[in-house]
């Protein structure tokens, strides 16, 4: 059971990503003082953190436009999930 929640946990976070990425969203929004000071709650702060560095891992994250090719974008963070 654990096994599965653990899992269950990690898809998602991964579909986050994705979403995050498929929507052209910023990753301003999981930045760290939102979720360890002005809304600590137990596991937030870990989570967003995962969420970021995925996001993040996407070239187009880092300069803040859009990637030319989403389905590279998408792709690519897939790949990062597993």
């Amino acid at each position: 059971m654990v096994h599965s929640a653990a899992f269950l946990a990690a898809l998602s976070i991964c579909t986050t990503a994705l979403t995050v990425e498929a929507m052209v969203g910023r990753a301003g929004s999981f930045h760290p003082f939102i979720h360890e000071v002005a809304r600590p709650h137990p596991g937030q702060a870990e989570v967003a953190r995962a969420i970021s560095d995925l996001v993040r891992s996407v070239p187009s994250f880092e300069i803040g436009m859009a990637c030319a090719d989403t389905s590279i974008c998408l792709a690519h963070q897939l790949e990062s999930c597993l």
